[in-house]
C-alpha cells in the first residue's frame, strides 16, 4: 500500500508540474509530454531547429532529500539524459535538463554543484567530483553510475551546462506558482481552486484517453490557453449575476426609508388597491436601488449601462401605451385609471422572463426589472422617465 500510494503521489505531482509547464511555456506552440522520453518533456521549434526539455521529477514524503550523491534518483537521471542526448543524434539543436524535486536538497550536494556548475573550468570540476563520487558508490546504484561514467567528458559536460535543480517546490508552492502563471483575472476572486481543479482534470482526461489508445500523450500548449479562457470567462458570467431580492438587504431599506415620499408609490395606488401588490413593488424599487449601488460600486456596470437600459424599458413602455392609444383610439392626456392600470399590466407581465442587461450583467430578476421601472417612474430621477398613472391636467 506504501508503494501504491508513493506512486500515486509521483504521478499527480507530474500532473500538475505539466500544468505549470503548460503556462509557463515560452513558446504559442509548445508541445508538453508526459512520461514520453521523461517524466515531463517539452518539445518547441526555435529559430534554428527544435529544443527539448527533458525534467526528472522527484516527490518524497521524507523528509530528507531524495537526491543524495549517492541516491538511485541523482545517478539513474543522468543516466537517462546521456542515453537520450546519445540516441536523439542532431534531432534537436538545444537541451534543457530539470530535476525537480519537493524536498530542499543541501547546496553543498552534488546535484546542486552539478546545476549551477556554467563556466568551463566549473564544469570540468564538476565532472571531476562526479567521477569521484562514482568511485565510492556500492550496491544496486554502482551499475548505473558506472553507466553514467562510461560517457565522455564532452557528453557529461553538455547535460550539466544546460541542467537546472529545483527544489523545495512542494504542491503548495507549486500550486502557487501556477496560479501566478495562470494571470487569473480579480473577476473570478474565490473560484482559483475551481479553475485550477477543472485545468487538471481536462488534462488527466486528455492524457489517459491517449493511454488507453495506446499512444504517447502530448499537450499543445494553446489549446489549454483557449481553457482556461472559457472556465474564466464562466465564472465570470456567473460573478455577473445580479444578487437574489432576499440577499440585497431590501428590507432594511424599506424600513429606514419608510416616510419617504416616492411619485412611483404614489401613482401605483391610484391603479393598485391591493396593499400586499404595493409592498411587493415597494420592495422591488429598494432592491433594485441596493444592487445598482452595489454593482456601480464594483465597477462591474457604469451609468450610462444604466441609462441604456432605461431607454430600452422607456421604449417598451411607450410601445404598449401607443398600443393602448390605438386600441382605445383616444390620446395619452384622455387615459383613465383602467387605461393606466392595463397600460401596467401589460409592462410588468412579459414574456421575455423580465430580461434586461446592465453592460455585461444578464439578468432575469423581477424586482431587477420592475425596480428600474418605478426608478423611471420617479419624477426627474431618469433619463428616460415613464409613468403608472397620471391626472388629465399633468403633462407628460
Amino acid at each position: 500500500m506504501k508503494n501504491a500510494s508513493a506512486s500515486a503521489a509521483g504521478y499527480a505531482y507530474q500532473f500538475e508540474r505539466a500544468l505549470y509547464r503548460i503556462f509557463t511555456a515560452k513558446h504559442r506552440f509548445a508541445r508538453i509530454g508526459i512520461e514520453t522520453a521523461d517524466d515531463l518533456e517539452e518539445i518547441s521549434f526555435i529559430k534554428d531547429g527544435k529544443k527539448r526539455i527533458l525534467e526528472q521529477d522527484k516527490i518524497s514524503k521524507l523528509k530528507d532529500s531524495p537526491l543524495k550523491d549517492s541516491s538511485r534518483n541523482l545517478w539513474n537521471t543522468l543516466s537517462i539524459w546521456l542515453k537520450e542526448v546519445y540516441t536523439s543524434g542532431d534531432d534537436f539543436t538545444e537541451h534543457e535538463f530539470l530535476l525537480v524535486t519537493n524536498r530542499h536538497i543541501p547546496t553543498s550536494s552534488l546535484a546542486h554543484t552539478l546545476s549551477r556548475s556554467k563556466s568551463e573550468e566549473d564544469v570540468a570540476q564538476a565532472i571531476n567530483e562526479l567521477r569521484a563520487q562514482a568511485e565510492k558508490i556500492t550496491g544496486a546504484v554502482e551499475k548505473i553510475a558506472r553507466n553514467v561514467c562510461s560517457y565522455d567528458d564532452e557528453d557529461i559536460a553538455y547535460i550539466v551546462r544546460n541542467m537546472t535543480v529545483v527544489d523545495g517546490q512542494d504542491g503548495d508552492s507549486l500550486k502557487e506558482e501556477t496560479y501566478a502563471a495562470l494571470q487569473l483575472p480579480s473577476d473570478i476572486k474565490g473560484n482559483e481552486e475551481s479553475i485550477y481543479e477543472a485545468l487538471i482534470g481536462h488534462l488527466l482526461s486528455n492524457c489517459l484517453a491517449s493511454w488507453h489508445n495506446g499512444a504517447a500523450f502530448w499537450a499543445e500548449v494553446q489549446p489549454y490557453f483557449n481553457k482556461k479562457h472559457t472556465l474564466c470567462e464562466l465564472y465570470i458570467n456567473q460573478s455577473m449575476a445580479p444578487l437574489p431580492q432576499e440577499e440585497t438587504g431590501y428590507k432594511t431599506l424599506v424600513e429606514e426609508y419608510k416616510d419617504l415620499s416616492l411619485p412611483f408609490l404614489t401613482q401605483l395606488k391610484k391603479i393598485l388597491p391591493r396593499e400586499i401588490l404595493l409592498k411587493k413593488e415597494l420592495g422591488h424599487f429598494w432592491a433594485a436601488y441596493s444592487e445598482r449601488t452595489r454593482l456601480l460600486a464594483s465597477g462591474k456596470i457604469l451609468l450610462q449601462h444604466i441609462d441604456e437600459a432605461e431607454s430600452i424599458l422607456a421604449a417598451r413602455w411607450e410601445s404598449i401605451s401607443d398600443s393602448r392609444v390605438l386600441l382605445k383610439d383616444k390620446d395619452p392626456s384622455e387615459f383613465t385609471s383602467e387605461d393606466f392600470k392595463e397600460i401596467y399590466v401589460q409592462t410588468s407581465s412579459c414574456d421575455n422572463q423580465f430580461s434586461m442587461k446592465l453592460g455585461r450583467i444578464k439578468s432575469n430578476q423581477r424586482y431587477l426589472f420592475m425596480g428600474t421601472y418605478h426608478h423611471q417612474a420617479n419624477e426627474g430621477d431618469s433619463k428616460h422617465p415613464i409613468h403608472w398613472h397620471q391626472e388629465k391636467d399633468e403633462k407628460n
